[in-house]
């Protein structure tokens, strides 16, 4: 966690309590006061301008418009091109530098800043630390790590081995000559004796001097002999000894090596135990998401089959409407037509309360429609009456003219 975003100084003030409580030492996040909206900055105007390469602002899929606000303020990630190759990346920015475009950065993460003030910043990280894949990648490049070093404290150890065996042999065949040495001066020691035992012997009348002449002369080729080995064993024991020295300056130093390995390795283990605890705490989240989505799919399942019978029940309702009036396509929304039906509702309630009920009211209908057919008939009998009332009236008119004229002519 490297920030935290508050909407006002108050919440600001709050958080940084907790942090203070809570991160007693360490790396402190940052936090970012501004005021939440719900509504993506209008940035059409101000954001790079390029058909070839796509802003970080583009390339990032976040669905909380407070984070893109809060990245838009602090980084202007619509101003920042993303280049895979440095090489185009390095001519884009020297030569044809996009509207609006204020930095970019490569896929090795070579960070450039555009002409005039042209700059070039080479990454010093050979894989990303931040919006990684996922997390398997990165154990997976842990554990090929872990791997290379084991290797190679296993080439340490079995070199160390053949130094020992080697160190070994060699000491062996150093005792066999030390041994070897030791019976060369016992037999020089002796005919040294023998010598000056000679020497000091007073000779006795020269009985027969060809044969003390050949036995000297025999004892000097013995002599010269054990004299010529022990030079051989000298150099064989010197180069042994100088071979003895390399072997134990390479143990020293592979020892040095290999401690210096073990100490390297140490937090290498602590960071793959670590791992494998994040791994099972993942394995565990994983296995809790997953019967969340068993749980979620057999909701699903419930939901659609209630979605089936309300369709069918939906379905039923609609051809009972169509048969009592035709359908009516309308604009409106369902909760409009719902709110317009149950006022419809409350109105023939009222109109219910007012006049009865409908049984009440077909009754009422059925005996004013019969008054009204009672009625009608009296009036077309009242009607013809009359017909006939006027028609005699009429007679009675005529025939009195005729009176009339035939007093008048008397």
């Amino acid at each position: 966690m490297f920030a935290f975003c508050c909407d006002n100084h108050k919440d600001e003030k709050l958080l940084q309590d907790l942090i203070n409580r809570v991160l007693v030492d360490g790396r402190k996040p940052q936090i970012i006061c501004a005021t939440f909206q719900e509504k993506l900055y209008n940035v059409v105007d101000f954001a790079v301008q390029s058909s070839e390469f796509q802003s970080v602002l583009e390339m990032l899929s976040i669905k909380d418009p407070v984070i893109v606000n809060c990245l838009i303020d602090q980084r202007m990630i619509e101003c920042i091109l993303l280049i895979p190759d440095k090489e185009k990346a390095r001519q884009v920015m020297l030569n044809n530098v996009p509207t609006n475009c204020r930095e970019a950065f490569t896929i090795e993460g070579d960070h450039l800043y555009p002409s005039p003030s042209f700059r070039y910043y080479s990454s010093l990280k050979h894989r990303a630390s931040l919006l990684q894949g996922n997390v398997e990648e990165e154990i997976k490049v842990k554990k090929q790590e872990a791997a290379c070093v084991y290797g190679q404290i296993r080439e340490m150890q079995r070199f160390l081995q053949e130094t020992s065996e080697l160190k070994q042999s060699n000491e062996k065949e150093m005792h066999i000559a030390d041994v070897q040495v030791a019976k060369i001066n016992q037999s020089i020691a002796r005919t040294n004796l023998e010598i000056n035992d000679l020497r000091n012997t007073e000779e006795p009348d020269p009985v027969n001097v060809s044969a003390l002449d050949d036995e000297v002369s025999l004892l000097v080729q013995k002599l010269e002999k054990y004299e010529a080995e022990l030079e051989k064993i000298k150099i064989v024991v010197e180069e042994a000894l100088k071979e003895l020295k390399q072997v134990d300056d390479k143990c020293q130093s592979l020892d040095t090596r290999i401690k210096y390995l073990l100490n390297e390795t140490h937090p290498v283990k602590e960071k793959l135990n670590q791992i494998d605890s994040e791994i099972e705490q993942l394995k565990a989240s994983r296995r809790h998401y997953q019967d969340k989505l068993k749980k979620h799919a057999e909701t699903v399942a419930r939901m659609r089959r209630e979605f089936e019978i309300a369709k069918k029940d939906c379905d039923a309702k609609v051809k009972r409407a169509e048969a009592l009036c035709e359908r009516v396509n309308t604009r409106r929304q369902p909760h409009t037509v719902e709110n317009e039906m149950k006022q419809i509702e409350s109105q023939l309630k009222e109109k219910e309360q007012t006049h009865g009920n409908k049984e009440e009211v077909t009754v009422k209908y059925y005996e004013t429609k019969q008054k009204y057919k009672k009625i009608q008939l009296e009036m077309k009998k009242m009607k013809k009456f009359m017909e006939a009332l006027d028609e005699g009236i009429q007679k009675r008119k005529r025939v009195y003219r005729i009176f009339d004229s035939s007093f008048v002519s008397r």
